[in-house]
């Protein structure tokens, strides 16, 4: 009698030997039919993957059955004899309902194709199983995950959300909602509503005139009829009051051309303004290039002071003057002896602009006296005092620089100087600050270094950020 032992195949199926299978081919481990035989060097025979998982669980390859160490390499190896006998055994197919019979070695190619294997529905999504020769009509008549195509759009969908399609396909002919019996598609039933349906409720043509009523479209040309009168009466006050308020626009137009006229008068004023100022500009300007023209005839004559020149190019460029006091001590002690008061080069405050002077008083002046440096402003007379505005207002601020470069700490001074009249000759208008820095203080810091120190005044605009309040009163004198 045949033996029958079962045996898996590669995919996870069992099937099972009819004929005999000798006791010698069977594996030392799982002690079913050998799958890939390998002998040993000792003799023993075991499945490749059997052997395998044996040996990679032991810290020293060793025979699973006589524990005799082994190398891999060398000491195992394929039996293909054991292998061609295994697989010329006859087994049965492991598919219930498969009469199937044959040897080892065809086992696998006859489950690619068995009737009566379970397999699962080939559709995405689907997981359905079922034996191989059902699949067929499932996957094309039953399985809800298959293709299917919309008769009126022709569109792709799932068979489970055909539903849904259904319930928003544009082509699907659907009736009126407003019930005439027209069945239009989806996607056009919102124009038939619009300008066909004949039992839409529509607005009367004579709206604009005020007639309020809304008929079905069917019964308009009824409504026109009987309402001609009515029509024709609301038509009658429209044209009322269209005209009324045709005279009231009539009248604000007329005022807005009055008004326009009387805005193109001052614009013609203003215009004249202009071209007058623009006129007194020119004249302005010719008068500067005059006297510029003659202050250059002048410096090559050498009749102008050339450092004066070069002070007006100077606040030119920065809106400021700079001023270098070298040897400081020997003229504080000369000061201090003679009561001497330092005088800067002059200065203009621009091209053809205000002239003015510093004065320092290195031992002080009024209350700063033997105690601090007293700083002045002087506008003295210029040339283009002519051309320039009276009184003369601006900005003012004196700075003692401190001269070390990390965390620098200068003296300031702000104030307003103001110029009442034009300075005449041999006069001047001074103001400025007697208590400016003491003397103390002046010993600190890098205010005075290598026996020099710089004082700087920034005039006008590039002054106006300054705080100009100071709780030093500022001191005048003549």
């Amino acid at each position: 009698m045949a033996e029958v032992v079962k045996n898996p195949l590669p995919s996870g199926y069992e099937y099972e030997f009819i004929s005999t299978v000798l006791e010698d081919h069977h594996c030392l481990i799982c002690h079913l039919p050998l799958r890939e035989p390998v002998q040993t060097r000792c003799g023993h025979r075991f499945c490749k993957k059997c052997l395998d998982e044996a040996i990679r669980r032991l810290p020293v390859p060793r025979c699973p059955a006589d524990r005799e160490r082994l190398d891999p390499k060398k000491d195992i190896f394929p039996d293909k004899a054991t292998e061609r006998n295994i697989l010329s055994c006859i087994v049965k197919c492991p598919s219930k309902g498969c009469a199937w019979t044959g040897e080892t070695r065809h086992a696998e190619v006859h489950l690619d194709i068995c009737g009566y294997k379970i397999i699962s529905c080939p559709n995405s999504n689907c997981h359905f199983q079922m034996k191989r020769i059902l699949v067929g009509d499932h996957a094309a008549k039953l399985c809800q995950w298959r293709i299917v195509h919309c008769g009126y759009c022709n569109e792709k969908h799932i068979k489970c959300d055909e539903e849904k399609h259904v319930s928003e396909c544009p082509k699907i002919p659907i009736d009126c909602s407003n019930g005439c019996g027209q069945i239009t598609a989806r996607e056009e039933i919102g124009n038939h509503i619009e300008t066909d349906c004949p039992l839409t409720m529509i607005p009367c043509p004579y709206f604009s005139v005020g007639c309020n009523t809304k008929v079905q479209r069917k019964k308009l040309a009824s409504h026109l009829q009987s309402s001609t009168e009515a029509h024709l009466a609301l038509a009658c006050v429209k044209l009322s009051d269209t005209q009324e308020q045709l005279a009231n626009t009539q009248a604000e137009l007329n005022q807005t051309k009055i008004q326009l006229n009387d805005v193109q008068t001052q614009l013609d004023d203003t215009q004249a303004q202009l071209y007058n100022t623009q006129e007194t500009t020119w004249n302005l300007e010719k008068k500067m290039e005059t006297f510029e023209r003659q202050l250059k005839e002048k410096m090559n004559k050498g009749q102008v002071n050339v450092v004066v020149e070069e002070k007006v190019m100077q606040m030119k460029k920065t809106n400021s003057f700079l001023w270098e006091i070298q040897n400081f001590s020997e003229v504080l002690r000369q000061t201090k002896e003679l009561g001497n008061v330092l005088q800067s080069d002059p200065f203009y405050t621009e091209s053809c602009g205000y002239k003015m002077q510093l004065l320092l008083y290195p031992n002080g002046n009024g209350s700063g006296a033997n105690t601090h440096i007293s700083v002045f402003l002087s506008v003295i007379e210029g040339e283009y005092d002519s051309l320039l505005s009276w009184p003369f207002i601006t900005a003012v601020k004196f700075t003692l620089i401190d001269q070390e470069r990390v965390l620098r700490e200068n003296v300031d001074f702000s104030f307003t100087h103001k110029v009442t009249e034009r300075p005449k000759e041999n006069s001047c208008s001074n103001l400025g600050i007697p208590n400016f820095v003491s003397h103390e203080k002046l010993k600190t810091r890098g205010y005075l270094k290598d026996d020099t120190l710089f004082l700087r005044v920034v005039i006008g605009p590039d002054s106006s950020k300054l705080n100009w309040w100071s709780t030093e009163p500022l001191w005048t004198f003549e």
